[in-house]
């Protein structure tokens, strides 16, 4: 301790010394330069590192902006389908309806069956299926416990069903009924069945041809009433020509000398829509004189009296006849590509007394 304030004591006279060298001119002894010394500086101890790696900031996701209090709503639930026509515009060639059909067989899939098939008997919607071929409604009737709407298959060897028919016939062609959804033909032959051949007769998806129907001109979507979209419109509908040329048409006696003359030339047919049995629209006469066009004052309401997959049948109804007017007409309408086939039908006759394509007015 006391050695230390001694060697404390010189270093400070050694200091005094050395400035007052300096302030006269007088260069240090380097011999007592050499003495003077500091003690050395301790190095700083280093923080130790940590392990932990440092917190990097999250990154925030492009595009989207954190709005604080602000509840993002859920995404709105899938629709729901109860039409088929609706159901097929989605699911374009679905087997039938799945877990989205939120209904039952609607009555108009058994109508369209019924339409489409020229069936007289009446279809119960519980016995019909329908599936999506192309976004089209398909219906099959699969009635009286019979699987005749599935794909159709291979059989070898007959079944007891096929031998019971047979047994009490010498020939012919086992129907469909007894025989079930085969591609195979059966016949009986020497009162046992026989197997003849294969059909070959399928649609584009594999089912028999005929099975499967097109029933979607005949949803609601596309129908007003029985009637279908495709006849709505106001057509342009020429009057047959008479016995002396331009002096009768349509029942109309005139004189081209006589300059009040009209002759009927054409009717304008409006269909509207509306239930079988029931006025649909309705067919306005025109006429034409020297004066122009005008309204011949014979005016008909129109009765929807048949409905069929390809045509309706109207049959006219005066409101108030004038004796000039011609006789009401039963006119059978079938429409295709936009434009209409029109035909005059006799009472009582199949076959058509006239017919011609017409046009819808523009």
């Amino acid at each position: 301790m006391i050695l230390e304030q001694a060697v404390r004591f010189l270093l400070r006279l050694a200091t005094i010394f050395l400035c007052a060298a300096g302030l006269a001119g007088v260069a240090p002894s380097p011999q007592l330069a050499a003495q003077v010394f500091t003690e050395p500086a301790k190095p700083a101890a280093k923080k130790p590192r940590s392990r932990a790696p440092a917190a990097v900031p999250a990154r925030r996701r492009s595009g989207a902006r954190e709005t604080a209090g602000v509840e993002v709503p859920p995404p709105p639930p899938p629709p729901t389908l109860a039409e088929p026509d609706a159901y097929c515009a989605v699911n374009l060639d679905a087997e039938g309806p799945g877990p989205d059909f939120v209904s039952t067989i609607p009555s108009w899939v058994a109508n369209g069956w019924k339409l489409a098939s020229n069936s007289a008997q009446p279809v119960s919607a519980s016995a019909m299926k329908w599936k999506c071929s192309a976004g089209r409604v398909l219906a099959c009737n699969s009635s009286k416990g019979q699987d005749l709407c599935s794909k159709p298959e291979k059989l070898a060897e007959a079944t007891q069903e096929m031998i019971t028919y047979c047994a009490d016939k010498r020939k012919g062609t086992v129907p469909r009924e007894i025989t079930g959804n085969l591609l195979s033909v059966w016949v009986c032959k020497n009162r046992k069945p026989a197997l003849s051949g294969y059909r070959t007769d399928v649609d584009a998806d594999g089912y028999l041809f005929g099975t499967w129907l097109n029933v979607t001109p005949f949803s609601p979507a596309n129908m007003v009433g029985d009637v279908p979209r495709a006849y709505m419109a106001n057509w342009a509908v020429p009057v047959k020509v008479g016995l002396f040329g331009s002096m009768i048409r349509s029942g109309n006696l005139t004189s081209d000398f006589n300059p009040r003359s009209f002759v009927t030339t054409f009717s304008a047919m409006q269909i509207d829509g509306g239930a079988l049995g029931m006025v649909v629209g309705t067919n306005v006469y025109y006429g034409e004189s020297p004066a122009g066009v005008a309204p011949s004052g014979c005016e008909a309401k129109l009765i929807l009296s048949a409905v069929t997959a390809s045509s309706i049948t109207l049959t006219e109804r005066y409101v108030a006849q004038p004796s000039n007017c011609r006789k009401p007409e039963t006119f059978m309408l079938q429409v295709r590509d936009g434009q209409m086939l029109v035909n005059w039908m006799a009472k009582g006759k199949a076959k058509p007394k006239r017919s011609e394509w017409v046009q819808a007015f523009q």
